[in-house]
């Protein structure tokens, strides 16, 4: 995740646990728990087992529902096997999110 958030200068790290929820081109609903490593104002940085692809839309949402947003894949970077760190972007805004512009 650290080399992926070099690409966003405003990263800042942070750690949010949330299930990631989506669905495949065929429909097939999926999800997924994983925490946000890093945040900017508008992205957020986390790792992922699933096989995502650049513009895949996903929801992000905490516990609580604080935080229950969706956003679009803007940058994938493979490490590891099968895990991949990924970078997504708030399609609209975020009230309460917690990085700031």
């Amino acid at each position: 995740m650290q080399r992926l958030s070099q690409f966003f200068p405003d990263a800042t790290p942070v750690r949010i646990p949330v299930r990631l929820t989506g669905k495949t081109i065929s429909g097939k609903p999926f999800s997924e728990r994983t925490t946000i490593e890093f945040g900017t104002a508008r992205e957020v940085i986390f790792a992922s087992h699933l096989p995502l692809e650049f513009a895949d839309t996903l929801r992000l949402e905490n516990a609580d529902g604080s935080l229950s947003e969706d956003v679009s894949v803007v940058a994938i970077h493979y490490f590891d096997g099968n895990t991949t760190a990924v970078a997504a972007r708030f399609k609209g805004e975020v009230a309460n999110w917690i990085v700031k512009g």
